[in-house]
């Protein structure tokens, strides 16, 4: 059965390591488009979905040992069921999502390619545990994710043939996907990626039965938090500025 599953794993591996090279054939050093698996000549939609996800379960395997967990069983009940209740309400079932929450009094978010989530104990504590913003929180991130933006984040800054490094050598990538980790959490995104995640994920938190007012009544919280100078993250304070978030999606 060990065998079994060691071979399967490792005919994944080699077809995210053809993907990712063939993608650096066609693209040169970088590859700025994160929905490339769309209309590519690599594979199948399925496949390039299957690589995108053994690289983020690389990154996140890394990150995991890196920081801690909360385990608080309620908690993550809370956040699991949530994520879980979106994630069924997406349309592509090849796509899946992996849910944590950091145990951190920093107040954050952000998705690794692949569909792995990262919340922190910092941002649930402020939410006050409503499960509206709660959703809006992972919804954004989902999005992210499923519109390519995270995958695209990495393909811009790196080359292809780092990534396929991180998947091949399996005992020499942890300083390397480090280094990833580490410019992908201290960088952002776009002002049009946030404003697309926002968009999307007030669609998809409305599909899933949430009251999509969540969203506007978290970024105005934060707002009023960053303005009582409260230490964020890049994801807070990335562009657009949260009262600019607010009016796109009031606006829709």
């Amino acid at each position: 059965m060990e065998n079994s599953l060691y071979i399967s794993n490792m005919k994944k591996m080699k077809t995210a390591e053809k993907i990712f090279y063939k993608l650096g054939q066609k693209a040169g050093e970088t590859y700025a488009k994160g929905k490339w698996y769309l209309h590519s000549a690599f594979g199948s939609q399925e496949e390039a979905i299957k690589a995108e996800y053994l690289l983020g379960k690389k990154l996140a395997k890394e990150m995991l040992a890196d920081i801690y967990i909360d385990v608080n069983p309620k908690l993550n009940e809370l956040v699991k069921g949530i994520g879980n209740k979106l994630s069924y309400r997406l349309t592509n079932k090849y796509r899946k999502f992996t849910f944590y929450i950091q145990y951190t009094k920093d107040v954050n978010a952000f998705a690794l390619p692949g569909g792995f989530i990262f919340i922190t104990y910092g941002l649930l504590k402020k939410i006050e545990k409503e499960p509206d913003e709660i959703a809006f929180v992972l919804a954004h991130e989902m999005m992210h994710v499923v519109l390519g933006h995270s995958i695209g984040r990495i393909l811009t800054k790196y080359s292809t043939q780092v990534i396929t490094t991180i998947l091949m050598k399996y005992s020499k990538f942890g300083a390397i996907a480090k280094q990833v980790i580490g410019k992908f959490i201290n960088s952002s995104y776009s002002r049009e990626n946030e404003l697309e995640a926002d968009s999307m994920g007030v669609k998809l938190m409305n599909a899933a039965g949430y009251n999509s007012k969540g969203s506007e009544k978290l970024l105005m919280r934060l707002d009023k938090i960053t303005a009582d100078n409260f230490k964020f993250f890049n994801y807070f304070n990335s562009h657009p500025p949260i009262t600019e978030r607010i009016e796109k999606i009031q606006t829709k």
